[in-house]
Formats: C-alpha cells, sequence, structure tokens
C-alpha cells in the first residue's frame, strides 16, 4: 500500500472519530500523515494534477454528513503487501 492510500484511510478514520465534521480534510489529513510518519511536501500527495491523482474535492453544503473526499476506504479492510 502506497503511502497516500495509509494517509487516506487514517484521515478517514480521524474524520469519523471527530463526528464527520465539514471542511476538515487537509487537517486530517496532515494529522495522519503526522501519526504515520510521512512527510508531505506542499504540492505533494495532494491528489493535484503534478501528482498524477484526481483533485480533492472540499465539502460544501449544510449537511454534515456528506462524505469527505476519502470516504469509501474501508479502515478495517485486509492490508496486503
Amino acid at each position: 500500500m502506497d503511502n497516500e492510500q495509509r494517509i487516506r484511510e487514517r484521515a478517514r478514520v480521524i474524520w469519523e472519530q471527530e463526528g464527520r465534521p465539514e471542511g476538515r480534510e487537509k487537517q486530517h489529513r496532515e494529522q495522519a500523515a503526522r501519526e504515520l510518519g510521512i512527510s508531505v511536501v506542499a504540492g505533494e500527495g495532494s491528489g493535484g494534477p503534478s501528482s498524477g491523482g484526481s483533485p480533492i474535492t472540499p465539502i460544501t453544503g449544510g449537511n454534515a454528513q456528506e462524505e469527505p473526499p476519502y470516504a469509501g476506504i474501508d479502515p478495517n479492510a485486509e492490508r496486503t503487501g
């Protein structure tokens, strides 16, 4: 599993533990990277065009239960590799 995937999975767990708040994606990803001991260079791992990934779309709207960009990641899924 690559570092980006590990960060996304941990960020989702943090988001869920905090009650799924809106607008905290960046903080959750930064916290996840720190907890995992992964150094993220500005612009790297953000999912932007330079990384070859899809850009992270901020959550908008008034529904605090909307899924963040890292939704769909099962933190309890079996890891391989």
